[in-house]
């Protein structure tokens, strides 16, 4: 018998938080749907979702996607955000990899079973607010071919079209290569410096 959970643990892929923020927040915090910025801490129950407890409160509050669009923890410099997920309709909790014109998104499910736990990596990308699109998992069970995923980031990636001949021609396809595209092309639309970006 095998049950499946989906679980926010830290990134496959470790970065510097520096990639999602100018400067490198140095405190915990949520960001609830009215967009207000509350410093906090947190507490995860054994059994339980993540709870935070907001400065010189007195007790804690569940997150939800109810009412937290996303939050950050300074432990493992992480962000989490609430997302749509592919053919999925309310939001969920992801880990993003990177913030800017392109972001992307990482989702781990954890299987158990007789045999111990299995861990199931997804990462998604979406253009400005665009619906978030698969882009890898490491299941043999994914969002179309690797052909067509990679088509559809190399149209993403159209308007810089040195980058996107870059990515063509790489057969590497791996997560960490992918991010180094998406955190490329969010560079290169900030700080053109020569490159034929096309901007829109």
């Amino acid at each position: 018998m095998k049950f499946s959970k989906t679980l926010l643990l830290i990134p496959f892929f470790l970065i510097s938080a520096g990639r999602l923020f100018a400067q490198k927040p140095t405190f915990n915090f949520v960001i609830n749907k009215k967009g207000d910025t509350i410093k906090c801490d947190f507490k995860r129950p054994f059994l339980g979702k993540l709870r935070y407890q907001p400065i010189d409160a007195n007790s804690y509050i569940k997150i939800t996607t109810d009412d937290i669009k996303e939050y950050y923890t300074v432990k493992d410099s992480s962000l989490t955000v609430a997302a749509v997920l592919p053919d999925k309709t309310n939001p969920e909790f992801v880990t993003q990899l990177e913030r800017g014109r392109i972001k992307m998104y990482e989702k781990v499910v954890v299987t158990y079973s007789q045999y111990g736990s299995t861990y199931t990596y997804y990462w998604y990308v979406n253009k400005g607010n665009d619906p978030l699109k698969q882009l890898k998992a490491t299941t043999i069970f994914t969002d179309g071919s690797r052909k067509e995923r990679k088509n559809m980031f190399a149209e993403m990636i159209a308007d810089d079209p040195a980058l996107m001949e870059q990515f063509k021609a790489d057969n590497d396809f791996s997560i960490k290569r992918l991010q180094y595209y998406v955190h490329q092309y969010n560079e290169d639309i900030l700080h053109p410096q020569g490159r034929q970006v096309n901007d829109k």
